[in-house]
């Protein structure tokens, strides 16, 4: 399996062995793909150049998918680390509806489960998580691999994303939430599709949570309103970097006499169904009450954060403003979500909440996914592209 993900990181564009070598001296005079998968990635080497990745992602065209209509699996297996980031398991979530929506069977499973040679058709959603943590280690043998699809949802320049590369790379196909990088594994001649679950409406059980302590200043929190008198002007929700360090600051004294609520913190593990269930229903019923859900990109990698923006932000009516991401095939900015460049966004946040064209404009973009998030078609059709790509590359 290694010495085939050594080969197909060779084919990768954003992998640079010379580079790697001067990153890695320690390893003169060994082939670098065959390290890097068989010990540079588990050891947290440097893997890609991080301008490497930049030049690579930012050039890439978005076209539309061709569907195709081969043989559909008969059933499918879904695996999500049970010591994982629970947005992991949102998106396991979603694949199982997908898959459901197809009529075909369809199973959530764990690392738990203990099933390490399962030979069926399956997705491993997170693999940088799941066959990493607890028991995921057993479950990289060739028997498991041979039907495995690899759903990554790390961002190429990640420590976490290199550490799951030899599993990825050893996959029978891969799924990416990142349509960019999607591309770079297709251009090593990977069966790769970029997927995303249907954004969907949720709800939650406020009555078991409002005792929370980061809901204790949330006014009127039972109530059901319009946008307009939402009781939250901007929320965000994110991990603390160095550069929302910055941006937060600069944005402070703008959004100072608003009724903000900023969930920012330094985490240094990821939120587990475990120990921080409630802190993601917190952050729901937050953007269920909030007017501007905000998006500032942890590095300067612009990538479309799928969670922030569409699910969590798009995904509860609110108006989303990210500062500048990667070209997304779906969702538009000026369409879905306002992109401004991040030294503007506090004048963004003040034209939607103070501007009657701001006002105008917010109606326009919320209008238009409700529209997106209510068509039934292309739900259906994003499933079958899902199903139809698990049965054309596993044995079905």
């Amino acid at each position: 399996m290694l010495t085939l993900a050594a080969q197909r990181l060779r084919s990768l564009p954003i992998f640079q062995p010379g580079w790697y070598v001067k990153q890695n001296p320690d390893i003169v005079g060994i082939d670098p793909a065959i390290h890097a998968v068989y010990h540079g990635a588990k050891e947290a080497r440097c893997i890609f150049d991080p301008i490497k990745i930049a030049t690579s992602i930012s050039g890439i065209p978005v076209t539309k998918p061709i569907n195709g209509f081969g043989k559909r699996p008969r059933s499918v297996d879904v695996y999500v680390s049970s010591l994982g980031n629970i947005f992991m398991d949102e998106i396991a979530r979603g694949v199982c509806d997908a898959i459901n929506l197809c009529n075909v069977k369809v199973t959530l499973k764990s690392e738990l489960d203990g099933d390490y040679l399962n030979p069926k058709p399956k997705i491993v959603v997170a693999p940088h998580e799941f066959f990493l943590l607890n028991a995921g280690r057993k479950y990289f043998n060739p028997t498991f691999m041979k039907n495995c699809i690899a759903y990554n949802t790390e961002q190429l320049q990640t420590q976490w994303f290199s550490s799951a590369l030899p599993e990825m790379l050893s996959s029978a196909a891969i799924i990416d939430i990142c349509y960019q990088s999607a591309a770079i594994f297709r251009s090593a001649d990977m069966r790769t599709l970029h997927w995303e679950p249907a954004i969907k409406p949720t709800t939650v059980d406020i009555a078991s949570i409002e005792e929370h302590p980061l809901l204790k200043a949330v006014p009127n929190i039972h109530d059901k309103v319009d946008w307009h008198d939402r009781p939250i002007d901007l929320s965000f929700f994110g991990a603390q970097s160095p550069r929302r360090e910055k941006a937060f600051g600069r944005i402070a004294p703008r959004i100072a006499g608003l009724n903000s609520f900023i969930y920012y913190r330094r985490r240094s593990t990821p939120l587990t169904s475990g120990f921080d269930r409630s802190l993601t229903e917190v952050a729901e019923t937050i953007a269920q009450k909030s007017k501007i859900y905000l998006n500032i990109h942890r590095d300067v990698m612009p990538y479309f954060e799928w969670h922030r923006i569409a699910r969590q932000g798009m995904g509860n009516d609110c108006v989303v403003i990210s500062d500048h991401c990667l070209e997304h095939p779906l969702y538009k900015p000026g369409v879905h979500y306002m992109q401004v460049n991040a030294r503007h966004v506090g004048d963004a946040v003040d034209w939607v909440l103070n501007d009657h064209d701001g006002q105008r404009r917010a109606a326009t973009i919320r209008r238009a996914n409700r529209t997106l998030l209510n068509n039934n078609k292309f739900e259906h059709s994003n499933a079958e592209t899902l199903v139809d790509f698990i049965g054309e590359n596993t044995d079905a």
